[in-house]
């Protein structure tokens, strides 16, 4: 299974908005005085930022990926008359 330049390209958008997630992260925390609790959940969700795609973009690589595209979904409207 080959990989679509356009879901490369979502994927390596992802990759870059989540690095700068990263990067405030890491600066957030680096804070003192913050709470172990806040820099806990501050990494929780930096690290579900990176494993889960959350923008438009990042849902259509994925359907790109796996072949599903916005007519996949609507299947059921070809048949309908208006």
């Amino acid at each position: 299974m080959s990989i679509s330049p356009r879901a490369m390209y979502y994927f390596s958008v992802h990759l870059l908005y989540a690095s700068i997630v990263g990067c405030a992260a890491w600066v957030l925390t680096s804070v003192r005085g913050a709470s172990a609790t806040t820099n806990y959940w501050i990494w929780v969700v930096t690290v579900f930022n990176f494993v889960v795609p959350v923008g438009r973009g990042d849902r259509q690589a994925l359907g790109a990926t796996l072949g599903v595209g916005r007519t996949a979904r609507c299947y059921w409207r070809a048949g309908v008359a208006t």
